[in-house]
């Protein structure tokens, strides 16, 4: 059998086919320099926000035989052999200690080979050069475990970066713009709250009638007479803690949203103050 690895010319020259496709060639920020880098840093900064998602690598569902939460996911990546045949078969392992060109982790990040899938994140956007980064100079530096966060040295921005929104005033927000700048592009995306998949049985192609009044899904929430929204109380209101979390909770689960960046902290504050002006529908106020 041809050896996937054919499809990655070193680790090296896999990360510069990375940049090429996020097109910073030329015009991008230097190379990203990274410190000594731990597992521990890695799970909460990375793993945790945009791998161990509801449908995916999640305790729950552990696609592929993969949970990337808990105490458990060091062991479950490094020396772990992989579920899927052509890695296998070329004797690879999910992260194999100094060599990423024989990590099925890698392979998946930067783009499978024939027989290996799909690309991960699945359906969501790779992750950004800098996050790829650090995820190979820790598999070159030996994978190793850790519990300290590791110190970074910041990329410069790049001129070629996705704008984000306008950050809005929070007093003046409306539930149509969190309807139409949030909850529908950030949230109901494919495999997580779009009406197809319903993750946590919430679908927020229908955001007001899904939230306003509604109770958890959650069993910790539901259990403290929480709604997803509670209007005029904030602090019962499950939403503001979902969008709230740093990493994943053992009562509250993943922070949200499931893939992509958390919420930048004026659309935090909107969703608060919307929820303690009664979570009014548009009209009503």
């Amino acid at each position: 059998m041809k050896r996937a690895s054919s499809c990655l010319a070193g680790a090296t020259l896999g990360l510069w086919a990375v940049w090429a496709i996020f097109g910073c060639a030329g015009d991008g920020p230097p190379p990203v320099r990274v410190a000594e880098d731990t597992f521990a840093a890695l799970q909460t900064d990375v793993f945790a926000r945009q791998c161990a998602l509801g449908p995916c690598h999640s305790v729950g569902v552990a696609a592929g035989g993969l949970v990337l939460e808990g105490p458990g996911a060091y062991e479950a990546l490094v020396g772990a052999v992989p579920e899927n045949f052509t890695a296998r078969e070329a004797g690879w392992l999910r992260v194999t200690p100094g060599a990423p060109e024989r990590s099925f982790l890698w392979a998946k990040l930067v783009g499978p080979g024939p027989g290996q899938g799909s690309r991960m994140p699945l359906g969501a956007a790779p992750l950004a050069p800098e996050q790829l980064a650090r995820i190979e100079a820790w598999i070159l530096a030996g994978a190793p475990r850790g519990d300290e966060p590791p110190l970074l040295v910041t990329p410069s921005p790049s001129p070629t970066a996705t704008p984000v929104a306008t950050d809005p005033t929070p007093a003046a927000v409306s539930f149509a713009r969190l309807q139409a700048e949030v909850f529908v592009p950030r949230c109901a995306v494919a495999f997580c709250h779009d009406g197809t998949s319903r993750a946590g049985n919430l679908d927020l192609t229908q955001p007001y009638e899904s939230l306003v009044g509604v109770p958890p899904a959650n069993s910790a929430a539901r259990d403290a007479g929480w709604m997803r929204v509670d209007p005029g109380r904030p602090e019962r209101s499950f939403l503001l803690t979902k969008i709230t979390l740093a990493t994943f909770d053992t009562r509250w689960g993943s922070p949200m949203p499931l893939s992509g960046p958390k919420l930048e902290a004026a659309w935090v504050e909107a969703i608060a103050a919307w929820i303690s002006r009664g979570a009014p529908r548009d009209g009503q106020e």
